[in-house]
């Protein structure tokens, strides 16, 4: 048999998982090493050595990561059969390199896919082993929220993560986070994604007649009623309210105005994406 997931069951039972992550309906059995000799002394493969007593579902990763094929003996109604693990690369790293995580203050760790080694972040497999290893010995260090920084050129290792507990949080263009809370005893205190869109119009008033600016879209929900307005629109990411509306002002009327102030403010609910809405009003000169 060849396996491709293992995991942990009370600390000595391991169920097998195919290569999609999918359940198979095997028997669990009970796992324990043997040395090449079929002694009682234990196994070495690489170093390693095993003792032949058992060994918790962590353990048996730990071999799988070091070696690559580890021959365990599987004990079933008294017999004994061989298997051998042929999917894991015998080089896989067994975690993610240093340089590629980032601490913060509440105890979270970010993987920044984008600088991972190409071998990593192109082979989904042994990207996923490194993150379940990861996860277990983030979790025993005390570690919470996990966060994943993934570009869409690595979109083949968003099934990996989901098969290991992760979630969206937020996407955006050329990349997807995702993340994950490891405190079982806990609800997830990891913000949501992006609540909002902040929308700005501009109130331009002439100096001698004392008229207020308008213009009429040529495309939109104004444009089909013919709805004369002032020149609105959204902020664009990392943009200040007084810049986005001095922008608007430019791109709707090619007039060159400047940022007076902030004039009133509302929220709004169920916009784009059931997302809420901020829309500022402001007076240029």
């Amino acid at each position: 048999a060849t396996f491709q997931r293992l995991e942990q069951h009370n600390n000595k039972y391991l169920s097998i998982e195919n290569v999609t992550g999918q359940r198979q309906p095997q028997k669990r059995y009970d796992y324990r090493f043997f040395t090449a000799k079929n002694d009682d002394a234990g196994v070495a493969h690489n170093g390693m050595r095993v003792n032949r007593k058992g060994i918790n579902g962590d353990a048996f990763l730990g071999a799988i990561v070091a070696t690559g094929a580890v021959t365990a003996a599987v004990a079933t109604n008294s017999q004994t059969s061989l298997c051998e693990n042929q999917n894991v690369n015998t080089n896989t790293p067994l975690s993610f390199p240093e340089e590629c995580l980032k601490e913060d203050h509440y105890n979270g760790v970010t993987v920044n896919v984008s600088t991972l080694p190409n071998e990593i972040a192109t082979d989904p497999d042994m990207f996923q082993v490194i993150l379940r290893r990861s996860l277990h010995n983030w979790k025993r260090d005390g570690k919470r929220g996990i966060w994943i920084s993934l570009p869409t050129a690595n979109a083949s290792l968003v099934a990996p993560c989901v098969e290991l507990g992760f979630d969206f949080q937020h996407a955006a263009r050329g990349k997807v986070i995702l993340t994950k809370w490891l405190p079982e005893d806990s609800e997830s205190r990891l913000p949501l994604g992006p609540t909002h869109q902040v929308g700005v119009g501009a109130v331009v008033i002439h100096p001698v007649t004392k008229k207020i600016l308008v213009v009429q879209e040529k495309s939109g929900p104004a444009a089909a009623k013919k709805l004369w307005k002032m020149p609105t629109g959204l902020t664009d990411p990392g943009e200040d309210i007084t810049d986005a509306a001095i922008r608007e002002i430019m791109e709707e009327t090619n007039l060159k105005c400047n940022f007076s102030r902030i004039l009133c403010f509302r929220q709004a609910h169920g916009g784009l994406y059931q997302q809420s809405d901020m829309f500022f009003v402001c007076l240029l000169t």
